[in-house]
């Protein structure tokens, strides 16, 4: 797709980012009807977020470079998975409250996927 990983401006700081995640999370969790056991940022190399099975929600640094959209989406993509494991069609049906344009969400995250690993 790209010769190399495309050059993104950071849109927030790390800060900034924290604050973002906060808003979006309340806004998931309310639509969800739960919470996580505690939410974390860190960077990673292939992913955008992730939920694991207690309920602990990692979200990527790297999100500081895309608009405030594709956060919210991250945010309530891991929310969701504290009530639906899995990708089948009531996740998608979840996720689709909030955002019903997910597909070309996607879309917009696999474009920027190069950034993932860029240090």
């Amino acid at each position: 797709m790209f010769a190399q990983a495309p050059q993104l401006k950071k849109q927030r700081s790390l800060q900034e980012l924290r604050l973002l995640i906060r808003r979006c999370e309340i806004i998931s969790e309310k639509v969800v009807g739960q919470k996580p056991t505690s939410l974390r940022l860190k960077p990673m190399k292939s992913q955008w977020g992730s939920c694991n099975s207690k309920g602990v929600i990692a979200i990527n640094t790297k999100l500081m470079y895309l608009p405030e959209r594709l956060v919210a989406y991250v945010v309530h993509h891991e929310v969701v998975h504290l009530k639906i494991h899995n990708h089948g069609v009531n996740f998608k049906q979840l996720v689709e409250q909030l955002f019903p344009d997910r597909l070309m969400l996607d879309r917009q995250l696999r474009l920027v996927a190069p950034i993932l690993k860029q240090k």
